[in-house]
């Protein structure tokens, strides 16, 4: 049981990391764009790279605080 747990979690952060690099590449063309930025601060969230989350939402912040 606890093998297959460990597997599990594996699999989902190997999705994520994978979302992360995708939508790394959209906002590498698009540096604003608010959802790939969201989307990606949540994927960091769900694998714990805090650091990034942050990043990530104080950019957002920063883009709405603009566009105000």
């Amino acid at each position: 049981m606890d093998q297959s747990i460990s597997y599990v979690h594996y699999y989902n952060e190997e999705i994520y990391e994978n979302e992360i690099i995708d939508l790394m590449k959209l906002i590498d063309i698009e540096r604003n764009n608010e959802l790939a930025l969201r989307y990606r601060a949540e994927a960091y969230y769900i694998i714990e790279k805090y650091k990034e989350t942050l990043y990530d939402m104080n950019k957002l912040l920063k883009i709405d605080i603009n566009n105000e």
